[in-house]
């Protein structure tokens, strides 16, 4: 197995989506070039990808933030206690998990993995 950067470079009759994901237009281009598609974005991902096309339907205004380094939904936040130096907060304040449960309640799905979110 091989990567591509780009669908018109596949050069079998079956392409692999990985687990994070990728966009619907990807799906369809697979189709317009005749390949069939193996599927293995995750469950976790789908849900994502269903809740923002739900969210967009009823007129939500979405915002993303971070580096976007794939072609996925995944994004790293890591939350500084100073800008300047990008020293983080004690482990202790749990402050990854206190911003995840505000992002939450205002509709946000974001997961905590100690300090980044």
């Amino acid at each position: 197995m091989k990567s591509v950067a780009s669908l018109d470079l596949a050069d079998g009759p079956t392409v692999v989506f990985s687990a994070h994901g990728v966009p619907p237009s990807t799906h369809h281009r697979a189709r317009e070039l005749g390949l069939d598609v193996l599927d293995t974005t995750c469950a976790f991902v789908v849900d994502i990808h269903d809740e923002v096309e739900r969210a967009l339907s009823e007129g939500c205004h979405l915002v993303f933030v971070g580096d976007l380094r794939q072609a996925g939904l995944m994004v790293g936040i890591e939350i500084v206690a100073d800008r300047a130096s990008k020293r983080g907060f004690p482990y202790v304040t749990q402050v990854g998990y206190v911003v995840a449960a505000e992002a939450r309640a205002r509709g946000l799905l974001v997961r905590p993995i100690g300090g980044p979110i």
